[in-house]
């Protein structure tokens, strides 16, 4: 018997939070009886569409809705769902925006249609004409869904409603992970991993994983890092991703003299290790849901240090894990990131039991996605 297939709609499957994801679930999930498709709007190759492919799934290209208008994504999508299907269930995480997909899907009858949120903002200002089109599109999401999906309490009442809870289409599905990878290092030496990956094996490393782009608020890591680099100038600071802010954020740290301090590593397929590598991570966002990051990095031991404007959700383990305001001084911030370097770390027995009695555990987010789709 073939396996039912599932139409995950998304951007593109670049390594951001949501895509990491949902790559985490396809990898672990049974593919004899369920198989993924991405419906993207992009032309451009994503990092995971070869990994896709292998694995059995499809890429299939729509015009962009806000470049090339609603209209023609409708009919491009209209026909993907007529000449790519059977699907048994259409995954929207894209917002807002799910709501035009979902609406089309319900008229297609497609079984199971599901609006899934990964964050608590859709990353636009606020005037008249975006809050009509959230209350339209959020009015679309609750008529033409049969399920809602948060990454956290906050990300769900952000998009579904703040008495969504009471609705039982309504559910939280963290942001699952698979511990291997992170049990496997967990006996390598530090010292060993830097030499891997070409990074200073004597000196303190901070790090953050994250897309170049406003909302990770790299201009603050900067600020962060040369307060820290005063006080403790053995240190170092690693930045994993790429983005449209690359560029200007390489130029603020040529301008400040950090040049030989700061490694840009680019994206890069091996996270457990460049985690292992570091000794705190940063993560100053203007907002998120419940970053795939931030769990991986609590996976690997690692004190983190990040803004409270995301999710308390993120937090496994209040004793190395702090939560900082936005409106704090670069200085209050790095005094914090020194005082977590000469941490000891928790084994990781006790890592792994907080990551799966918080429902973090790959296994148990695919047990419960494979119920929501059969």
């Amino acid at each position: 018997m073939k396996p039912i297939r599932i139409l995950h709609v998304v951007r593109i499957m670049n390594r951001g939070g949501a895509e990491t994801l949902i790559m985490n679930l396809y990898r672990q999930i049974d593919r004899n009886q369920i198989q993924f498709d991405f419906a993207v709007s992009s032309d451009k190759p994503g990092d995971y569409d070869n990994e896709i492919r292998e694995l059995g799934g499809r890429i299939i290209i729509h015009p962009h809705p806000t470049t090339e208008g609603i209209i023609a994504f409708q009919k491009s999508f209209l026909n993907t769902l007529r000449s790519h299907g059977p699907y048994q269930a259409v995954h929207s995480h894209v917002y807002t925006f799910s709501g035009f997909v979902l609406k089309i899907a319900k008229k297609e009858n497609i079984p199971v249609r599901v609006a899934h949120c990964h964050t608590t903002q859709d990353g636009h200002g606020h005037n008249p004409m975006r809050a009509m089109y959230r209350w339209y599109a959020r009015k679309m999401i609750l008529t033409y869904s049969n399920h809602m999906i948060g990454c956290s309490k906050a990300a769900s009442e952000a998009l579904f409603g703040k008495n969504c809870f009471s609705d039982p289409r309504v559910q939280v599905l963290a942001n699952g992970i698979d511990l291997e990878p992170y049990k496997a290092l967990n006996s390598q030496a530090k010292s060993e991993v830097r030499r891997r990956l070409g990074l200073p094996v004597d000196s303190r490393i901070i790090g953050h994983i994250g897309r170049f782009s406003e909302v990770k608020n790299h201009k603050k890591i900067i600020e962060i890092f040369e307060c820290v680099v005063k006080a403790r100038p053995d240190t170092q600071l690693v930045l994993v991703g790429d983005g449209p802010l690359k560029a200007a954020v390489e130029e603020d740290v040529k301008n400040r003299g950090l040049g030989k301090k700061i490694h840009f590593m680019g994206v890069r397929k091996e996270i457990p290790e460049i985690l292992k590598a570091m000794d705190v991570f940063l993560m100053p966002s203007l907002f998120e849901g419940v970053p795939v990051v931030l769990i991986e990095a609590q996976a690997s031991g690692l004190p983190c240090i990040v803004s409270n404007t995301i999710t308390k959700a993120a937090d496994l383990s209040s004793s190395h894990f702090k939560f900082l305001s936005l409106e704090d001084s670069a200085e209050h911030w790095a005094d914090e990131v020194i005082d977590f370097l000469e941490n000891d770390l928790p084994e990781w027995d006790m890592r792994e039991k907080a990551i799966q009695q918080a429902g973090y555990d790959i296994r148990t987010v695919v047990n419960k996605l494979s119920a929501v789709y059969m």
